[in-house]
């Protein structure tokens, strides 16, 4: 195994057409996540687990949506809603998705499936990426009889 040269060398061996810049190091730098502290770290990890399942955040709070959007009987009504919602421009949408939000802090149940729908109306792609993880999430934690987060 070779000793990797020092910026000492580097500098002292370099071609004629290179240039070091002004703005250059004038030591090497350490790197702190070498062979050996990337072991321990996985070590680390491995005694001890972390507790629940990774998701990020924008999964977590596509899960909470879909999960009021499942609890939500679907009606022909609703679905007629749901097109009228997705059909409105961005700044009706927003203040209909505003004023069922304030409904939501009620703490009714059907107020927070109405808002969760009403934000569902218009998602980009992204979201929707998340909304369709979270109800395959769902339908997993469902077939294996577990409850929902």
């Amino acid at each position: 195994m070779h000793r990797a040269p020092s910026l000492r060398d580097l500098r002292r061996n370099r071609p004629d057409n290179v240039v070091i810049l002004p703005t250059a190091a004038p030591r090497q730098i350490h790197q702190q996540w070498n062979k050996e502290t990337r072991a321990a770290k996985r070590s680390l990890c491995a005694a001890h687990p972390w507790p629940g399942e990774r998701l990020f955040p924008g999964q977590r709070e596509a899960i909470k949506r879909a999960e009021a959007v499942n609890s939500a009987k679907q009606t022909p009504a609703l679905r007629i809603a749901f097109a009228i919602l997705a059909s409105l421009d961005a700044e009706t949408r927003k203040a209909v998705a505003g004023r069922l939000a304030v409904e939501a802090l009620s703490g009714v149940p059907e107020a927070k499936q109405a808002a969760a729908i009403a934000d569902c109306a218009a998602l980009t792609i992204g979201e929707r990426l998340d909304l369709d993880f979270a109800f395959k999430w769902i339908a997993g934690r469902a077939e294996n009889g577990e409850t929902a987060t």
